[in-house]
């Protein structure tokens, strides 16, 4: 397996968890937060998981540029698996993007 598809792997693998734990264990959290304290948690979760956010999706972002830049620059086009997972990122950060993100 190229370097690049093992780095796509574990990002990916590694987003996949932190969207896990986000949605089955803080979001239900801050719904169980009082309404007069619900936006000083807010708040809170928001500045202690920026650097988590920044981590992952800044690792996951590189590795998913790395294929095509590899192969931009005279490379083996990457397998049809790895362009799927390339699309699915693709789709995923603009859903987080252009509907989670705003939210916050």
């Amino acid at each position: 397996m190229p370097a690049t598809d093992l780095l796509l792997l574990v990002t990916t693998a590694a987003h996949l968890g932190f969207q896990l734990t986000v949605t089955l264990v803080v979001y239900p959290a801050l719904a169980e937060v009082p309404a007069e304290r619900w936006r000083a948690a807010h708040d809170a979760h928001s500045r202690r998981i920026s650097v988590a956010v920044g981590v992952v999706y800044v690792a996951w972002a590189l590795a998913c540029v790395l294929p095509l830049v590899a192969w931009a620059s005279g490379g083996e086009r990457p397998a049809p698996a790895v362009l799927v997972v390339l699309a699915s990122a693709a789709a995923t950060a603009a859903t987080t993007a252009f509907g989670a993100a705003p939210m916050h």
